[in-house]
Order: structure tokens, then C-alpha cells, then sequence
């Protein structure tokens, strides 16, 4: 009795030492905390020993990636006296199902790691041997809007699209805009000059007969410019306009007559 809790006592002190070793199946998770650190600046993994979890016999992990064998008991069985103890009770292994452990690798509880698989896609094998689901982001899963599963059984929403856009017009959770059927010069009702297509595009729509000139506004024309008297240098008479119709430039005065709708003298 004394010389078990003399044992306790020391275990007590090593995992106190060794920040938190556990004994269930001497797993060193833990035991990465170290006051060395490598070039990167980051914390050194410090291995295990079996002496730190008073382990007698049997493999256990140094929770560094590595495992250690702790050797064969001399008398009676590994794990008759508790995980990697030699004792001589008889040792009934335990399964991952037994520990509730769905990944990893564990100790067994008779001196053996025993594997316990991995997780599937999106998730991790936590410190518990549990495995945990990742859930993904919206950039991860390439998602511009709308909401869609995060991986995990949960609904992620990832927002709207801009104006004029539809989400999953062309594709699920992804931004679209409806597609633009350009018109042309005479649904728009464009005579000249050049337009927009309505769909972002310059069309040209042609040139007036002259002497018509193009007036491009919301509806672009073609308009004729009549010419004034003083654009023909027209002083008298009548003239064309230059859009078919005539114009009258007034009379000469006295002794003066209209020649070529010039006034000259008598």
C-alpha cells in the first residue's frame, strides 16, 4: 500500500513536471511546451519518456509523432497493474469503441497502440481521438451569394450580388448578369450618327445626305441647315434655301436693279 502511493505520488510529480501528461492512454498532446525554440521562432516539441507517465512495459506515443517502447515486464503481464504497468492480473485489451476514440492511435491499455483510423474530408482528428468537422468558408467553396452548406451540416450564407446581377443565373451560388440582346439602329430609332446598342457597344448608324446634317441627341436625325441670304450673299431676289423651298432676300433701291440677286446701278 505505502509503496503504491509512493508510486502515485511520483506520477503525480512528473506529469505535474511534464505540464499535464494523461495517463489514460499517456497521450503527450500536452507536453509541446517548452522553453527551447526552433530557428522559425516556434515552441520545440519535447518528447516523452516513459518514465514521465511511470510506464513499465509496453509502446506508448511521445506525443512528438514518435512512439517509445518502454520494454517487457519481467514478471506477470503489461497493463495487470494499469496502462503500461506490469502486474499480475491478466489484461483484457480495450478497443477504440471502448474509449470512444474515432482517429488516431491509443494505447490499449495492455502496452499495444492500436490505430483508430482517420476522418473523412473537412474534418480533423481532435485531442479527444474525436473526429471534428472543419466548416469551409464562402471563398473556400468558391460561393458568391446565396446560401449553401458549409461542409459541416450548417447553412452559410454567402450575401448578395451587385445590381443588375442574379445569383445562380449561370451557376449555383455564383453572381450573373442577364444576358444583353443588342438592338440595332432602327429599334433604337437612330438616323444617323453613332448610338449605344444597349449592351455597351458603339454602332454606327450612318451619315445624312447633305446638305442635311446629323443632330445626335436622345433620338439622333438628320436635319437640313436652309441657307439665309446672307449664307448665299444674297441681296435680293429669291433664292433656294437648299431644302427645297425658296427664300426672299428683298428688293434693291433707287436705280438700282437685281442682277443674279446682286443690286447694281442703272
Amino acid at each position: 500500500m505505502r509503496n503504491g502511493l509512493l508510486t502515485g505520488a511520483v506520477v503525480v510529480l512528473l506529469c505535474s513536471a511534464f505540464s499535464g501528461c494523461i495517463l489514460a492512454d499517456h497521450d503527450f498532446a500536452d507536453y509541446q511546451r517548452a522553453p527551447a525554440s526552433t530557428s522559425d521562432g516556434d515552441a520545440a516539441c519535447v518528447p516523452g519518456t516513459c518514465a514521465a507517465v511511470a510506464a513499465e512495459c509496453g509502446v506508448i506515443n511521445d506525443g512528438c509523432g514518435h512512439t517509445i517502447d518502454c520494454g517487457q515486464c519481467a514478471q506477470g503481464f503489461c497493463g495487470g497493474a494499469g496502462p503500461n504497468r506490469c502486474g499480475s492480473a491478466p489484461c483484457t485489451a480495450r478497443s477504440c469503441e471502448d474509449q470512444g476514440a474515432e482517429c488516431g492511435s491509443i494505447d490499449d491499455g495492455c502496452g499495444n497502440l492500436i490505430d483508430c483510423g482517420s476522418c473523412g474530408e473537412n474534418a480533423s482528428c481532435n485531442a479527444e481521438r474525436r473526429c471534428s468537422c472543419q466548416p469551409k468558408t464562402c471563398e473556400e467553396l468558391g460561393a458568391e451569394c446565396g446560401d449553401t452548406d458549409d461542409g459541416c451540416g450548417k447553412k452559410l450564407g454567402c450575401g448578395k450580388c451587385s445590381w443588375g446581377e442574379i445569383c445562380g443565373l449561370e451557376s449555383p451560388n455564383r453572381c450573373a448578369g442577364m444576358p444583353c440582346e443588342p438592338r440595332t439602329c432602327e429599334e433604337l430609332g437612330h438616323g444617323c450618327g453613332l448610338a449605344d446598342d444597349g449592351c455597351g457597344n458603339e454602332i454606327d448608324c450612318g451619315r445624312c445626305a447633305s446638305p442635311d446634317v446629323c443632330v445626335e441627341g436622345l433620338l439622333n436625325f438628320c436635319f437640313c441647315q436652309a441657307l439665309t441670304c446672307s449664307d448665299a450673299a444674297a441681296q435680293c431676289g429669291e433664292i433656294d434655301d437648299g431644302c427645297g423651298g425658296e427664300l426672299y432676300c428683298g428688293h434693291c433701291g433707287p436705280k438700282h436693279d437685281c442682277e443674279d440677286n446682286r443690286c447694281v446701278k442703272d
